[in-house]
């Protein structure tokens, strides 16, 4: 911003000071335009681009002399020659171009083209944004094929091994049933005498066993036989126990009373003797069963 001040301040400066050294003058190429413009009609300040000053009163002064003239000349003409070389190509340029018309007509022509590129460019666009989003869906969809696809090739893999490790377990069966029923076959053709000498073991100890058994057996009946005659014999002398009581009850009666129960007693007596005989029997009968 100070630089820019500075500048316009300097070019204000300048073009006062021109403003004062030169006023309103008029610039020429040649001194005859210079004279005729500074001394026919209208008298104008004119100056000339060698430097010759025209005043309003007639004078003349400044100018260049000899070969600073012609240099200046030469330099002036190659500049304006440069200068005409311009104009032309943007001459051509121009013609290039056409008119007014013609370039309103190619804008509109452009115009339209972009118009059309834009939509282009838009429909591209749309089109791209929806292949996008259906190669997304795509994807997502191949994933879940694929995952499903690896879980069913997984599953047949799991099947078939299973099925294979089921068939090699019914092999190993097989095979071990068969090595067992050779090894079976050899033990008895190569043991055969041992298997005798144990078959022969095993009948006695079963013929021992019978014999045990049948101890045991006789051992139990007769255990249960003394139980049964014990059973009687405790039967037999609850019944001797209260006739023993009647009979002590009856001679305490007669001792006091003196009546006629002689008949009751006769009564009472033999059934007591029988009950006697009967238990000496069982008595004689359990003592042969403990001597057995």
């Amino acid at each position: 911003m100070h630089g820019n001040e500075g500048c316009n301040l300097e070019s204000q400066t300048l073009e006062k000071a021109i403003l004062f050294a030169v006023g309103n003058t008029l610039v020429c190429d040649d001194l005859g335009e210079a004279k005729a413009l500074s001394w026919s009609g209208e008298r104008h300040k004119v100056v000339t681009v060698d430097g010759t000053l025209l005043t309003k009163s007639g004078t003349m002064t400044g100018g260049t002399s000899g070969g600073m003239e012609a240099r200046s000349h030469k330099w002036d003409d190659k500049k304006i020659e440069g200068l005409k070389k311009k104009t032309e190509g943007f001459e051509l340029e121009l013609e290039e171009l056409g008119s007014i018309t013609e370039m309103q007509l190619k804008e509109s022509e452009a115009s339209g083209k972009i118009s059309g590129l834009e939509k282009k460019i838009y429909l591209n666009l749309t089109f791209a944004m929806n292949w996008m989003s259906n190669a997304y869906s795509y994807t997502i969809v191949l994933t879940v094929l694929t995952n499903d696809l690896d879980g069913f090739y997984c599953l047949q893999l799991e099947k078939a091994i299973t099925e294979r490790a089921s068939k090699i377990l019914s092999l190993e069966k097989r095979i071990n049933e068969i090595v067992d029923r050779i090894y079976k076959k050899f033990k008895w053709k190569f043991k055969s005498e041992v298997c005798e000498k144990d078959i022969q073991e095993w009948k006695k100890k079963i013929s021992n066993a019978t014999t045990s058994i049948s101890k045991l057996n006789r051992q139990i009946k007769s255990k249960d036989m003394k139980m049964y005659w014990r059973v009687i014999v405790c039967l037999i002398q609850c019944r001797i126990r209260p006739k023993r009581s009647r009979k002590r009850e009856f001679w305490g009666r007669k001792f006091k009373t003196g009546g006629n129960e002689e008949l009751m007693l006769a009564t009472g007596t033999g059934g007591v003797t029988r009950l006697r005989h009967d238990l000496k029997l069982c008595s004689a009968y359990l003592c042969t069963l403990e001597f057995m």
